[in-house]
C-alpha cells in the first residue's frame, strides 16, 4: 500500500509541476502577445501619420504646381499680347514694306505650287 501511495504522490507532484509548467508558458506567451500586439499598435500608428504626412506634401507640390502653370499661361498670354501688337505697331508703320513683303510671299507661293504641279 505504501508502495501505491508514493506513486500517488510522485504522480500529484508531477501533476502539479507540469500545471505550473503549462501556467508559466501561458503567462509568458500571453506577455509576448501583449508586447507584440503594442508594437504592431505602434507601426501601425506611425505608419498612418507617415502617409497623412506624405498625402499632405503631395497635395500642397500640387498646389504649387497648379499655381506655378496659371502664371505661366498669364504670363504667355501677355507675351503674345505684346508680340501682337508690336508686329501691328510694325505693319503699320511700314505699310508699304508689308504690302512688298506679302506680295513677294504670295507670289513664291505661286510659283512653288505651279511646279509641284507639273
Amino acid at each position: 500500500m505504501k508502495d501505491n501511495e508514493s506513486v500517488a504522490n510522485k504522480a500529484s507532484k508531477a501533476a502539479e509541476e507540469a500545471v505550473s509548467a503549462v501556467g508559466a508558458a501561458s503567462g509568458n506567451f500571453r506577455d509576448w502577445a501583449n508586447d507584440m500586439e503594442d508594437r504592431i499598435g505602434d507601426t501601425t500608428r506611425r505608419a498612418k501619420a507617415g502617409l497623412r504626412d506624405t498625402g499632405e506634401t503631395v497635395r500642397e507640390h500640387g498646389r504649387h504646381a497648379v499655381n506655378a502653370a496659371e502664371e505661366g499661361l498669364v504670363q504667355g498670354r501677355e507675351l503674345y499680347r505684346e508680340g501682337n501688337e508690336a508686329v501691328t505697331r510694325r505693319i503699320g508703320e511700314n505699310s508699304i514694306l508689308a504690302l512688298l513683303a506679302a506680295t513677294v510671299a504670295g507670289y513664291a507661293i505661286g510659283v512653288l505650287q505651279s511646279r509641284m504641279h507639273r
